[in-house]
């Protein structure tokens, strides 16, 4: 037996004790289909960066530095080899002699230019230690060894290129061990790097206690109780996190003796996590460094794998039954997902109060986003770009470009929100959070390297009420500078389409679609001013990306402009999904008689029904004797037909009452609804 086939056949048995897709599986025609592009652009001397933009690297003395394209990711994207899985595919379904030679020419090609690596060394320019940890391979995706594994017996990967490959392979393990990253995703990998060669290269044993030691320290430190990766960007790095560490549950059954320490229930709340994100279509939500929704390109079916995995980890009980449990709250992200139901054409809802945890991070804090019918309405733009020269990259991860209000359209800084109340009923759902880290006007790319720039002092306050089956009601405080008045701005990011403005009564609303949204004012303590912007580029505003590449549009952004006078200003939103070209009528008018320091008022609409709303500031105070409402609680909501009270809902309250009838009664305070 070669000693490519001792690896093939180790290689194999990982894969099989992991339970993913098995080495030897059987490709499939649309696997073949797809990897059929990039075969015939590798017999030109050209790959693809993110997939889409075909690069000439020539075929022999390429320069693995990247200088073709002045982008971060693309001398990472060169240095990782995607397109060896891509010839592999190709090659076991037709056999063309040239694919293994094409494979092996360009790993030769990487080893003739790079000196050897080692750990007194660091990686040359245009790589990196993560380009290593993915380039090599693990169990979870291809590289050198994946695809050498698979082209074991043909000329081209004889004997001596084999030895010659794992002699270059040791110094790059050695590389990884010197420099090995301290957190995020980067150290996992590099982990999981490591691991898989000590478990399938002859030779490379002894590397195997050093890495599960620390892929064990790298679970218990990054994924938190409530299975949210510390990234906090669930459609992206969390999955990546998630199905790696999955493998590794599979793999401590299969090989007790290896000593992982890795716990299977909080890898389930991992699955939790990310399928909670996924818009009701299979998407991504695109919160952070996560890909933008986009239509008709849906993720895969995390509920069934949630399954699989569940039934494989023997993980049963209330716990994992998410059925009855549409919304949730996970509270060491600070991310509520909320919906209702898990219909595929369900409404979602999140809300952004993250903990910040680094680059990948955006500042939106307490952003609203909403997914109805079948399309996002109210986007979080996820990823623009990661080249950082590009003045995008800023604006994909600013302020204003999220769903929340800033002052002067500064930036949020690092400062972690407070999640403040979580009340999560059949027909209602009640969530506050609060931002207070001020604003700044410098920009922030992967961090503000270029300095946070002038500052101004002010904080956030956000109630979110949804009325689920009707709207939602987004109740907002602003504070800043008492001894000067202070500009600020409410952010709505519009599809790319259509879009009206009503600035008399301050609203707008998409079209051009059978699922649309209205925005619209509902109260403000001060004059508010609406205007749309689209695809501005002095300041930029009004775009959405098209993918995780080079790609935007521009997209419909609405501004609602007001000031803070005397250190505060308040106002309140409300949000409406709708069916069809035209808007819903609702006539809003504000309650008679309302108690001072309390916003109340009546959503009144076509077939007769009145929505009466009240709410203190932040849900700190007792609403009291207010109008038709008398409460000891600090929101009520009241829907009247005909005459009759048909549904109500107080937050911790012990009594509701309506025109001097009894609609609500506790012996303790609750948040609750009838």
């Amino acid at each position: 037996m070669t000693t490519l086939e001792q690896i093939r056949e180790r290689a194999n048995q990982v894969y099989k004790d992991v339970g993913g897709t098995p080495l030897m599986a059987k490709v499939t025609p649309a696997q073949v289909k797809e990897a059929r592009r990039w075969v015939d652009a590798v017999r030109r001397g050209r790959i693809f960066f993110y997939d889409t933009r075909e690069v000439n690297i020539g075929m022999r003395n390429v320069d693995w530095s990247g200088s073709h394209i002045k982008h971060q990711e693309w001398p990472a994207q060169l240095n990782r080899f995607f397109w060896l899985a891509r010839l592999v595919t190709v090659y076991r379904q037709t056999h063309e002699p040239d694919l293994p030679d094409l494979a092996r020419r360009w790993i030769e090609d990487w080893m003739d230019g790079h000196e050897p690596y080692g750990a007194a060394n660091r990686p040359a320019k245009g790589d990196n230690t993560l380009n290593i940890s993915v380039r090599l391979g693990q169990a979870d995706r291809g590289g050198w060894w994946n695809a050498a594994a698979l082209l074991a017996g043909t000329p081209a990967f004889d004997e001596a290129f084999v030895r010659r490959m794992l002699e270059s392979t040791h110094g790059q393990i050695e590389c990884l061990v010197a420099h090995l990253a301290p957190t995020i995703n980067w150290r996992i990998s590099h982990l999981n790097c490591i691991l898989f060669c000590s478990l399938v290269l002859p030779g490379f044993e002894s590397y195997r206690e050093f890495a599960v030691h620390r892929l064990n320290e790298a679970f218990w430190r990054q994924v938190d109780p409530d299975g949210s990766h510390v990234e906090r960007c669930p459609s992206s790095y969390h999955q990546w996190m998630m199905r790696l560490f999955s493998n590794l549950v599979m793999l401590a059954r299969a090989r007790p003796g290896l000593g992982f320490n890795i716990d299977p229930a909080r890898v389930g709340r991992m699955w939790d996590y990310a399928l909670y994100s996924t818009t009701p279509d299979g998407g991504s939500s695109g919160l952070h460094d996560g890909a933008v929704w986009t239509p008709n390109r849906p993720m895969r079916d995390l509920a069934l794998q949630r399954k699989r995995y569940l039934q494989r980890a023997e993980l049963r009980g209330a716990e994992w039954k998410v059925d009855q449990r549409p919304d949730r709250l996970f509270p060491d992200a600070g991310q509520w997902f909320l919906r209702d139901s898990w219909k595929p054409d369900a409404t979602q809802v999140s809300v952004d109060a993250t903990r910040y945890e680094g680059g990948h991070n955006h500042l939106s804090r307490l952003a609203v986003n909403l997914y109805a019918g079948k399309r996002m309405l109210l986007y979080d733009p996820g990823i623009f770009t990661y080249e950082n020269t590009v003045p995008f990259m800023a604006y994909g991860k600013a302020t204003k470009a999220h769903n929340t209000i800033t002052l002067h359209d500064y930036n949020q800084v690092e400062t972690n929100p407070v999640v403040e109340e979580s009340h999560l009923l059949k027909g209602f759902s009640l969530v506050s959070a609060a931002y207070a880290g001020s604003y700044f006007s410098g920009d922030y790319g992967w961090g503000f390297h270029q300095g946070p720039g002038r500052a101004e002092y002010g904080a956030h306050e956000r109630v979110v009420l949804w009325v689920k089956g009707s709207y939602l009601l987004v109740f907002d405080l602003v504070k800043a500078d008492h001894t000067r008045v202070v500009p600020y701005q409410a952010h709505w990011q519009f599809p790319i389409g259509k879009a009206t403005l009503d600035r008399k009564h301050n609203a707008a609303w998409t079209g051009g679609a059978p699922d649309n949204v209205l925005v619209r004012l509902v109260q403000a303590s001060g004059t508010v001013k609406s205007a749309l912007h689209a695809g501005e580029r002095k300041p930029i505003l009004g775009w959405l990306p098209l993918g995780h590449g080079p790609e935007w549009k521009p997209a419909p952004h609405l501004v609602m402009a007001g000031e803070v006078k005397g250190g505060y200003a308040s106002q309140v939103t409300l949000v409406v999904p709708f069916k069809g070209a035209r808007p819903p009528a609702i006539a809003i008018q504000p309650v008679k008689q309302a108690a001072a320091g309390v916003h109340a008022f009546e959503l009144k609409f076509r077939d007769g029904t009145t929505d009466v709303v009240m709410a203190t500031a932040n849900l700190h105070r007792m609403i009291g004797d207010s109008g038709p409402v008398s409460t000891d609680g600090s929101l009520a909501f009241v829907r009247v037909r005909k005459g009759r009270v048909v549904r109500a809902m107080l937050n911790r309250g012990t009594w509701l009452d309506y025109q001097g009838k009894s609609v609500i009664r506790r012996r303790r305070p609750e948040t609750c609804e009838c």
